[in-house]
């Protein structure tokens, strides 16, 4: 008695194919300073998606409300993957370097009695955006809590700024 083998469709490798890009979009959008209303967007541009292709035979074996489903995950995964890597890869090389504010230091795990460094910082940017960022073994070595970070960015092919580099901000000890 052996397994069954069910041949994989199109649409199942599609489907397939945005867990990896869902991996892929994470580590560039912590590289990038966009708000997650543009990406939100990208996945309501998935239900006008599904109005133009719900005829088409890729649909033909599931019912309308998966397809939507599909059509949604599929679109707005492909699409903020496509903005954000052309964005990132396409960037300006010229930097600006910019002191920005440290609104809330986060420590992965606490431990009673013992001063741990911040893995992550909640950073406060022009127009009250907030982000997270990773600070580096070095900045987390030193094991002084930042108070401000100096964030070289770098603007995008979209006009999107890239966070290039990240340092500790000395001049606000």
């Amino acid at each position: 008695m052996g397994l069954k083998q069910k041949k994989l469709t199109l649409l199942d490798r599609l489907f397939l194919s945005v867990f990896v890009l869902n991996i892929l979009n994470y580590f560039l959008y912590e590289k990038t300073l966009l708000s997650l209303k543009v990406i939100f967007s990208f996945f309501l541009f998935g239900i006008v998606i599904y109005f133009l292709i719900r005829k088409h035979s890729l649909f033909n074996a599931v019912g309308k409300l998966e397809s939507v489903f599909y059509s949604i995950i599929l679109s707005g995964s492909y699409l903020t993957f496509i903005f954000l890597s052309l964005n990132f890869f396409f960037c300006s090389s010229t930097t600006q370097v910019s002191s920005y504010k440290v609104r809330c230091k986060i420590n992965k795990i606490w431990i009673p009695g013992e001063e741990i460094a911040p893995k992550v910082v909640k950073a406060e940017f022009d127009g009250g955006y907030h982000k997270r960022i990773g600070l580096s073994k070095e900045i987390r070595q030193q094991n002084i809590h930042p108070d401000s970070l100096s964030v070289h960015l770098s603007f995008g092919l979209f006009g999107v700024p890239v966070i290039k580099k990240v340092e500790f901000d000395k001049t606000h000890t």
